[in-house]
């Protein structure tokens, strides 16, 4: 399948607002020692009105995480995913986040909520809200820049594809901004830091996406 050219990161649009931490380039040869991140994963209640049932949410947002982990056990990335905790709103009109569709909006909101019991080291946010950014409804994703175990360490993710594969790749996608990765340029097909994605978008990133420490985690990257 090919990438949808109208459907990307909002990083695209967020890029003179959400800060952006400077790093080493990784060279194409580079491995990292082996990592574990904890996450915790939240869903809106427009997934499960897309679901029927919190527990089919769960199903789904584990499903696709097993796959981005994967991904991300690969070499020289090396990095694994703990779930510590997944939160599933029950009932309509008792989300705890913004209403908005703004995509830099409810990231804030779901940024600053603190409603997860578990310490993390990432948390992402599923919803099925048509998301957008600066008037660009192709959005699809936000994420902080290079904030993995820090006070931003937050993503969101609109769930706009059918398959668990287009799922992972904006998964993997936003996860990648978290640990401090660029977008590549130009876009293509295949890269999943290509600032445009679609489920081909499953090989992992180029050598040129900068790395940064963390306190709690070694250094890592996407190359």
């Amino acid at each position: 399948m090919r990438v949808d050219p109208n459907v990307h990161c909002g990083v695209t649009e967020m890029n003179t607002a959400i800060e952006r931490l400077g790093g080493n380039t990784a060279p194409d040869d580079v491995t990292f020692a082996p990592a574990c991140a904890e996450i915790a994963i939240a869903a809106d209640y427009s997934m499960v009105t897309e679901f029927g049932s919190v527990s089919n949410v769960e199903t789904e947002v584990i499903a696709v995480l097993n796959m981005v982990t994967a991904k991300y056990e690969e070499n020289p990335m090396q990095i694994s995913y703990d779930l510590v905790e997944t939160y599933v709103v029950s009932c309509n009109g008792c989300d705890p986040w913004s209403s908005s569709t703004n995509a830099s909006t409810l990231l804030s909101s779901f940024n600053g909520w603190n409603g997860f019991s578990k310490t993390y080291d990432v948390a992402s946010l599923w919803t099925k809200r048509d998301i957008e950014e600066s008037g660009n409804n192709g959005v699809i994703g936000l994420a902080y820049i290079g904030q993995i175990c820090q006070s931003n360490n937050h993503n969101l993710l609109e769930h706009y594809y059918q398959s668990q594969t287009g799922s992972m790749v904006d998964q993997a996608h936003e996860l990648g901004h978290n640990w401090n990765c660029q977008h590549i340029s130009p876009a293509n097909t295949t890269n999943i830091m290509s600032p445009s994605i679609g489920p081909s978008n499953t090989t992992r990133c180029g050598p040129h996406n900068p790395r940064t420490p963390s306190p709690r985690i070694a250094t890592a990257a996407i190359a």
